[in-house]
């Protein structure tokens, strides 16, 4: 199955990508020749993808849909950004990804400042 060189193509896009929007980011482990070798490993993997049978890709597609329609149909019965469930804790109801609170009251996981 392709998703293995899917995946890391976009490992190897997310180097290039990082470095350029985090340059200053601590990292643990340095690609060697900096861009060359991300920028060559994307190619070689999109190329043997590309050598791939077409029954490959269409049964790639077809797990591709059924796991996005199981994801899809998952997260829209368990979504708390729904506005009509509870908050986590058993508060108020969850609103844009955000605890909506009571009058003056703050949220006490919230970060001081």
């Amino acid at each position: 199955m392709p998703t293995g060189l899917i995946a890391f193509v976009a490992v190897a896009a997310a180097v290039v990508v990082l470095r350029r929007i985090a340059p200053d980011a601590p990292r643990t482990f340095r690609v060697p020749l900096y861009p060359v070798v991300p920028v060559l490993c994307a190619l070689s993997c999109l190329y043997l993808a590309y050598l791939l049978p077409g029954i490959t890709w269409t049964l790639f597609a077809v797990w591709l849909l059924l796991a996005a329609g199981l994801y899809l149909c998952f997260g829209r019965r368990h979504s708390r950004l729904r506005g009509n469930e509870a908050a986590p804790d058993g508060g108020t109801p969850v609103t844009d990804g955000v605890a909506a609170s009571s009058a003056g009251e703050s949220d006490p996981r919230a970060p001081r400042v």
